[in-house]
């Protein structure tokens, strides 16, 4: 690729943040433009800068005016009308992944462009590809949690490599992620990265039920528990549509997983050092949502295991639930407060 790639981030959250400030710290390998909210851009300018932290420790800074900051694609349009970014980042929330996409919706028929989605759950690429018929559609897995730990500062709070699919476009844009000092892989096999990151990601509701950092969740039990039960019903509705997911624990089968997380704690404190290297103020996205009083993404989540069942006649009574409860505390606004007792107790597991 001779010419210097223009990179649109679209959905300047954590993730998209991390992943801009990253980007813009190497402005000769690509140009980068952050779509997001008036209101965070504001914060900024107040910061004075956007910065971001790996997990090494390293950290990157970028003077807010050398950053390209727009509240909606059509604000790019205005501002650059002759031209086509070359990669779309989507990292929306999945219930407004719509609305992003139908924003796309100028560049549909353009095959130069690469839509690459990295959101929760499965089957955004899908749903892009039903719009963006003309586009180049990749997927894209962001396997790390991301906190801010001041205005306009984002920590890396976890491990793990991001994925993009192993195509020419895919391997062109893991290279720039790689130098712009974000580990990144491609693979022949988003669909069993992404449905692998989908049994992670149930763990989600577990931490907004009981409104406990992730590592809290992870060394109590009984929120072990539920999140256990939730991927064996999980790795049941896989097995029946035939889906092989990709292990999140090198050489652990995810048929022990479950077992695994429900050991005692003596156990599994010993066992499980790796999943716990978490920074202690990491929160799930679901605990970030109800918090900040915003609808969750439980539908493609805990939902998309209950949908996934539904199709092949086999019922996910657990998963169904905690959708549920979701639902519920997301209807009185705020964290839950539910022990992990009082959430096997209201699943009928004890």
């Amino acid at each position: 690729m001779s010419k210097k790639p223009t990179i649109m981030v679209l959905g300047a959250g954590f993730i998209g943040s991390y992943l801009g400030a990253h980007l813009a710290n190497k402005p000769d390998l690509c140009s980068v433009h952050l779509i997001g909210r008036q209101s965070y851009f504001t914060t900024l300018q107040s910061a004075g800068s956007l910065s971001a932290t790996s997990q090494s420790g390293t950290t990157v800074t970028i003077p807010y005016e050398k950053l390209n900051l727009y509240d909606s694609v059509d604000a790019f349009c205005t501002a650059h009308p002759n031209v086509h970014p070359t990669y779309i980042i989507v990292t929306v929330k999945r219930i407004t992944a719509h609305r992003a996409y139908a924003d796309l919706k100028r560049w549909g028929e353009n095959p130069n462009v690469t839509v690459v989605t990295m959101m929760n759950g499965v089957r955004a690429a899908d749903e892009a590809r039903d719009v963006l018929k003309g586009c180049d559609v990749n997927e894209g897995m962001w396997p790390f949690n991301v906190i801010e730990t001041d205005t306009g500062h984002f920590e890396q709070a976890s491990g793990g490599d991001v994925f993009v699919e192993d195509s020419e476009k895919g391997r062109v844009l893991a290279g720039i992620f790689r130098e712009s000092g974000i580990p990144t892989q491609v693979s022949a096999d988003m669909h069993g990265i992404l449905y692998g990151k989908l049994l992670i990601n149930l763990h989600n509701a577990i931490s907004a039920l009981t409104g406990l950092p992730i590592q809290q969740e992870l060394s109590t039990r009984s929120a072990r528990q539920v999140w256990a039960h939730c991927m064996s019903e999980a790795l049941d509705i896989y097995r029946a549509n035939g889906i092989n997911p990709v292990s999140f624990l090198p050489h652990v089968p995810l048929s022990i997983i479950p077992y695994l997380l429900s050991l005692p704690n003596f156990l599994f404190l010993r066992l499980a050092t790796r999943m716990l290297s978490i920074d202690p103020r990491a929160t799930s996205s679901m605990y970030e949502d109800l918090r900040k009083g915003r609808p969750t993404e439980i539908e493609y989540l805990q939902g998309e295991i209950v949908r996934m069942g539904r199709e092949c006649g086999i019922a996910a009574p657990v998963c169904e639930r905690v959708v549920g409860l979701v639902k519920d505390v997301e209807g009185k606004g705020g964290l839950g407060n539910l022990t992990g007792e009082m959430i096997l107790d209201a699943l009928e597991l004890i």
